[in-house]
């Protein structure tokens, strides 16, 4: 009875390339449909900029062949101009993987990003809640503008960010899609 290899190749997609992925993602479910043992693909896409493609191999041996040939090599190279990632196999009927996720964010690295998005912001509606409220107290002031900023940032601000900068935010040192819950 043949083991089954699964290949979950994770791909954070870098601002404005979407489509150039998608057609990455193509070619590369096209190449190895063709290589010998392949058994099948699914490609999912998760919120947050995270996309899983998995194949299926009938055995290691043919896993090991596809991730070894030019054409895999070539593929993974082309795939770094649009994207991050990380590649993971496993052998068996029943395999567990774990995926990246937006949890898997280096802290310091989201602490940076959200901190360049909200100081600009919250000098603006500061300044202007204090320019225009100049005799409330400070305390009435901050409650005003605390929902406006919340409102902003919510909203506006940070899914644009966050989206830009995703594919930094969740990089290891290695350059690839770090999969750790609990990095700091």
């Amino acid at each position: 009875m043949p083991q089954f290899a699964t290949l979950v190749l994770t791909r954070v997609i870098r601002p404005g390339r979407l489509d150039r992925f998608r057609g990455w993602a193509t070619d590369l479910d096209r190449a190895a449909a063709g290589a010998p043992g392949h058994d099948g693909s699914v490609r999912l896409e998760q919120a947050g900029g995270f996309h899983h493609l998995l194949h299926r191999f009938v055995g290691a041996d043919d896993l090991a062949r596809w991730q070894a040939s030019p054409a895999y090599a070539a593929l993974m190279r082309a795939g770094e101009s649009h994207s991050v990632g990380r590649a993971q196999a496993e052998t068996g009927d029943r395999v567990s993987f774990a995926l990246p996720s937006e949890a898997t964010a280096h802290k310091w690295k989201t602490w940076l990003v959200t901190l360049v998005a909200v100081l600009p912001v919250l000098l603006v509606i500061s300044t202007a809640v204090r320019a225009l409220l100049t005799g409330w107290p400070p305390i009435a002031q901050t409650a005003l503008s605390s929902p406006i900023l919340t409102a902003v940032l919510t909203g506006l601000i940070l899914p644009r960010v966050n989206r830009w900068s995703r594919f930094w935010q969740v990089q290891d040192s290695d350059g690839r899609v770090g999969k750790s819950r609990d990095r700091g």
